[in-house]
């Protein structure tokens, strides 16, 4: 689907690939070196994180450039515009994830994605990673990618509590970088 000025948006049928969970996708990825720039500048119709573990390069959010070197988060809102160049390959994860997989949840989740993990008013959507901050994304991911495979009567369930602890320790580590910036 095109918007205005040729920019594409991504719908959850178009990007939610290989999942049986509604309104939740989590994929590791390592890039081949002729597919590293692959996409132009484009938006979503949900969120997604995407957790750099190696790799070089810059991404553009709302045509302002991020470069990152190494471990990194790039969290963004369905209305934020982007596109990555890598210089490098990269390795890492994704989280796709929409407003309707907290459908049943309450109030304060969706205070957490719109006023918390998301917001871009006081705080910039990247965020570079310490060792022991790395390490914590990696547990989370790899909880989140077990549950996601596992498909059992309980999934869903546990999948929307560990994304909610997950953008809660990324909220904490969001705030205490703000704090010493």
């Amino acid at each position: 689907m095109k918007a205005r000025k040729d920019i594409t948006i991504y719908n959850e049928r178009e990007s939610f690939v290989n999942t049986s969970i509604k309104d939740f996708y989590i994929s590791y990825y390592k890039d081949k070196t002729k597919h590293i720039n692959r996409l132009d500048n484009h938006r979503h119709t949900y969120y997604e994180i995407i957790w750099i573990k190696e790799g070089k390069g810059k991404h553009t959010i709302d045509f302002k450039d991020y470069e990152f070197s190494g471990a990194s988060l790039f969290l963004l809102h369905p209305k934020n515009v982007h596109r990555i160049h890598k210089e490098t390959p990269t390795s890492g994860g994704v989280v796709k994830f929409n407003d309707y997989f907290f459908a049943d949840d309450n109030i304060h989740s969706k205070f957490l994605l719109q006023y918390g993990v998301f917001d871009d008013i006081d705080m910039l959507p990247m965020i570079h990673l310490k060792p022991e901050e790395q390490s914590s994304i990696n547990n989370f991911f790899e909880l989140m990618s077990n549950e996601a495979n596992s498909q059992n009567a309980f999934t869903s369930n546990i999948l929307l509590n560990l994304l909610k602890s997950f953008l809660l320790k990324v909220y904490q580590i969001k705030k205490s970088q703000c704090a010493i910036m």
